[in-house]
């Protein structure tokens, strides 16, 4: 009491407690972190955790774990994650991909409907990485064009139609892509006269990402540099002779996809020399 303290009496003085992320629970910081350490990186689901709290002697409810997660999504993760969305978007270069995911139990849709996880990340030499999840209920293309919106730096993406729709932004497009699509093309006998068009392109593009890979730890101003003098020959004869070698191919065959693929889009192909 104040009276101790004014006599010099020793009495107990209560430390500081630090702010809880859930307000009036018994949910620490480190147990939150735990939570979603298991569930979304181990993917161990609240019921099977329930069950080894049970077993550590602690009478814990999924129902319980998920309110908390609920509730930090809310006061705390999302502010987070909003902060990296705009650090994101400062940066000049982005890949982009979206993939399918399925999610059981959503307001007013069933559980075979089509979800998607759009990704958007920084490239690899950046001072300030990050990878960021965005859900959507669908694939349209308006989802990218509202993330990106005012965003004017360049994205390295698939040949998706769905990112046409972006204003602002710079198209790279990815040769991992590029190249499947000719190993695709393969028949099921590789030494055959058919082979030869689509094994001649996977050599092609070959060449140029043995030459990514000894330029991968150069500075960005070399490797533009080294870039150009070695990498853009090669793409100039490839167009050149996907061009000679295209006509005749059926339309509906997978090579005649594979040449189109890339004939459609070569600025796109050639922006990630600017």
């Amino acid at each position: 009491c104040r009276a101790c303290r004014k006599n010099g009496t020793p009495y107990m003085e209560k430390s500081p407690v630090p702010h809880p992320p859930v307000m009036h629970s018994l949910a620490s910081a480190s147990t939150i972190a735990l939570l979603i350490h298991q569930k979304f990186e181990l993917g161990i689901p609240l019921y099977r955790q329930e069950k080894e709290w049970e077993a550590l002697g602690l009478s814990l409810s999924r129902a319980t774990m998920s309110n908390w997660l609920l509730c930090v999504c809310r006061d705390w993760l999302s502010h987070v994650a909003g902060r990296l969305g705009q650090e994101l978007l400062k940066q000049k270069y982005l890949h982009i991909d979206e993939t399918h995911v399925q999610v059981l139990k959503e307001p007013g849709r069933k559980n075979t409907s089509d979800s998607y996880m759009w990704v958007y990340c920084s490239v690899r030499d950046c001072k300030r990485p990050v990878r960021y999840f965005e859900y959507q209920p669908g694939r349209g293309g308006k989802y990218p064009e509202a993330f990106l919106k005012g965003y004017t730096g360049y994205i390295h993406t698939d040949a998706y139609s769905g990112y046409n729709g972006v204003k602002g932004v710079t198209r790279c497009l990815c040769y991992t892509h590029l190249r499947r699509a000719f190993v695709d093309a393969l028949p099921k006998d590789i030494h055959g006269a058919e082979a030869s068009k689509p094994a001649e392109a996977i050599l092609r593009l070959n060449k140029l990402f043995e030459i990514e890979k000894e330029l991968e730890c150069l500075p960005p101003e070399q490797k533009k540099k080294e870039r150009i003098g070695l990498e853009k020959p090669l793409l100039e004869a490839f167009w050149s002779w996907a061009e000679r070698n295209s006509a005749g191919e059926l339309p509906k065959s997978k090579l005649h996809t594979a040449f189109q693929y890339a004939l459609n889009n070569r600025q796109e192909f050639f922006n990630y020399l600017e």
